[in-house]
């Protein structure tokens, strides 16, 4: 290993742990929005409830993940990282998709119909981002 190559490696790092504690952070801001003011949200049904609970997990996956990363970051414990909360993001997507816990009768923009495709968009993606872990994974196996 060269000096260069040493010198980058620790350079690097401090950025890394930031991204990851601003990453962390972020996610536990909106761990507490959603189980706050869910409820005083006018187009988000009573429904929510039963996908509070899956959304809250995957939000809280996320900070612990990202907690996590800040001490130990080695590609294959982050692909392991990164591989569990795609799933857990991906049940989480899906749940909110059957249950469709919104309500845009009230507004005369199609909101449904953008917010279904909002949804799909993100389950294509979540399933395309845990393939790509799972290939990271067995990769620095």
């Amino acid at each position: 290993m060269t000096l260069t190559t040493e010198t980058n490696k620790r350079v690097r790092q401090p950025f890394r742990q930031m991204g990851y504690a601003l990453a962390a952070g972020i996610n536990f801001a909106l761990l507490v929005i959603v189980n706050i003011v869910w409820n005083d949200v006018a187009f988000i049904t009573e429904e929510f409830s039963k996908v509070l609970w899956v959304v809250s997990l995957s939000l809280l996956a996320s900070v612990l993940a990202n907690v996590a990363y800040i001490l130990f970051d080695p590609p294959w414990f982050k692909g392991v990282g990164e591989l569990t909360t795609g799933l857990v993001g991906l049940f989480a997507t899906w749940r909110v998709w059957t249950i469709f816990p919104f309500d845009f009768s009230a507004y005369s923009f199609p909101w449904e119909t953008l917010t279904r495709v909002i949804l799909i968009i993100a389950l294509v993606g979540s399933a395309i981002g845990v393939l790509a872990s799972l290939v990271k994974v067995a990769r620095s196996a």
